[in-house]
């Protein structure tokens, strides 16, 4: 058991980890932090066919239904042609003309292929495309993965989305920062949907907001252009929660703004009520800014205050975080402390929850340095992929040539929180 006390492992630090540090914060300068000259495209050549602006993307995925979301140059009646792997071609038409398209289909079986293509004005558009529905089993097994920091439009970036397709997930969360520099609209499609789009169309995306793209509109032309699901709070996409078998997600925004999980703030009171009301075997919980990190921008003083006693209380079993650009794994951490290292990488039932930054999907790489906390860490571009069957969770993280170069495995042996 290890007390986690940053300024202790401070004053632990030697010559060589201070020099490591400084280029760590030179990274940060060089990247994301200096100015939008980095990301201004340059990723494999490519843009949407026919009349199509942005999309398709799916959304909403559930066991019976799709949403099926895209936009188009000029204004037009749409519709979704859709099948399954053995089935007659079925029509689900817009409801009035016009340039931004949603469309649900529903009446669809759980866990089964089905395809589609999108209609302009009764004519097909673009290629086909599919997707699976979500099982029905509360245990079946899932498999989603997780990136950050990478809307760059970059080489980079399409290398990570290339892993990420070849794990084949039933679905993908992000850890913000979505779209570089300033998350303007040209960039939400440039750095976003061109990039993403042989993912979004058969992979539901599940993003979290990042310091970037909220710096144009207070984050308005990324949101505007996705479907997530909507909280109770303030009716709004920037904080939410979805279930998928087990597993029980929640997506926070956690930038710059302290006000934003102040206890008095709605998204606190949300969550508090968000927590208490799952009754999920698995809680992973995501957002931008990590709570421990051993790299740039360091510890979230704040957020441990605020967040961390909520994740104990209630269980959280992975916190998912990017803003630095590394791969960073904790022991379990519990009340600022270090809990169960000695199962170290195999646990059962641990005691607290596992911290997790990656930020290593597209934008230039930081420094790292290594407190007694870390499990794991690597200054490496990569993916995290995740499979859950029933009461066991393992985490892969994968580099850009489909190494693993990390795994974890938890065990619960009692259903839900076995703490």
């Amino acid at each position: 058991m290890y007390l986690i006390s940053r300024w202790n492992e401070d004053l632990k630090i030697s010559w060589f980890t201070m020099i490591l540090l400084a280029a760590g914060l030179m990274a940060g300068l060089s990247g994301c932090g200096s100015d939008e000259s980095e990301y201004t495209g340059g990723g494999a050549p490519g843009d949407f066919s026919g009349d199509i602006e942005r999309g398709p993307q799916l959304a909403l995925a559930s066991t019976r239904s799709m949403t099926i979301a895209w936009r188009s140059f000029e204004s037009t009646e749409p519709a979704v042609v859709y099948w399954g792997e053995n089935g007659l071609p079925s029509t689900r038409r817009g409801d009035r003309p016009g340039t931004e398209h949603v469309i649900e289909l529903d009446g669809l079986l759980p866990d089964t292929a089905y395809f589609y293509q999108l209609q302009h004005d009764g004519r097909s558009v673009g290629e086909v495309h599919n997707f699976r529905t979500a099982a029905d089993a509360p245990d079946a097994a899932i498999r989603f993965g997780v990136f950050g920091d990478f809307g760059c439009g970059c080489p980079a970036q399409y290398e990570s989305i290339g892993v990420l397709k070849d794990s084949q997930p039933d679905l993908v969360l992000t850890t913000g920062d979505n779209v570089y520099y300033s998350g303007s609209a040209r960039e939400v499609r440039q750095n976003y949907f061109i990039p993403m789009a042989s993912l979004i169309d058969h992979v539901p995306v599940y993003p979290t907001l990042g310091n970037h793209d909220v710096m144009t509109g207070n984050g308005s032309p990324f949101l505007d252009s996705l479907y997530l699901p909507v909280n109770d709070a303030d009716g709004s996409e920037r904080f939410y929660s979805f279930d998928r078998g087990n597993c029980h997600f929640i997506s926070l925004e956690v930038t710059d703004r302290a006000e934003d999980l102040a206890p008095s703030s709605q998204q606190y009171q949300w969550l508090v009520r968000d927590l208490q009301s799952t009754a999920a075997t698995w809680v992973i919980c995501y957002f931008h800014h990590p709570l421990y990190s051993d790299s740039s921008h360091g510890d979230g003083a704040l957020l441990q205050i605020r967040l961390g006693p909520l994740f104990d209380e209630y269980g959280v079993d992975v916190v998912l975080s990017g803003h630095d650009h590394t791969y960073q794994r904790t022991y379990p951490i519990r009340g600022g402390l270090v809990l169960d290292g000695q199962m170290e990488p195999n646990y059962t039932d641990p005691q607290g929850t596992m911290y997790v930054v990656t930020g290593g999907g597209g934008a230039t790489l930081y420094g790292l340095w290594r407190s007694q906390r870390l499990a794991a860490g690597e200054s490496r571009r990569h993916v995290v992929i995740f499979d859950v069957v029933g009461n066991e969770l393992n985490l892969s993280a994968v580099d850009y040539n489909g190494a693993v170069f990390d795994r974890m495995k938890i065990i619960k042996r009692v259903p839900g929180d076995g703490r």
